[in-house]
């Protein structure tokens, strides 16, 4: 190993440290095509929800038909991967964050995604 690690590895060490600290990990994958077309037998990693059990509780108290606010940080770490940090307002008027996705790109796809992990 090179100490590098790819968007792909870096994406796997970061679903596992955040199970092993009880967060709750949705993961959207997609398959590699070859020059065909045709899918393969690899899935790559698009894009990556997380939250834990307070915060679900919090947005479903205070987000749930009302609104939420987000906002994605680019190019802010080593393998470029945006992520975004999504908050509710609380009964005191104070935000509180609702949840992280890690997104590979701007596509509709990974918006589309990442709001029905909200869901």
């Amino acid at each position: 190993m090179t100490g590098k690690l790819t968007k792909q590895e870096e994406m796997c060490l970061i679903i596992s440290t955040l199970e092993k600290q009880e967060f709750y990990v949705q993961v959207r994958h997609e398959y590699r095509l070859d020059n065909k077309g045709e899918r393969l037998n690899q899935r790559v990693l698009k894009d990556l929800f997380f939250n834990n059990k307070a915060q679900i509780e919090l947005a479903r108290r205070f987000v749930s038909g009302f609104m939420y606010e987000t906002d994605a940080a680019f190019n802010t770490n080593m393998v470029q991967i945006p992520v975004s940090s999504m908050v509710g307002i609380g009964n005191t008027g104070h935000t509180f964050p609702m949840a992280y996705p890690y997104i590979t790109s701007e596509s509709a796809k990974s918006f589309e995604y990442i709001g029905g992990c909200l869901t």
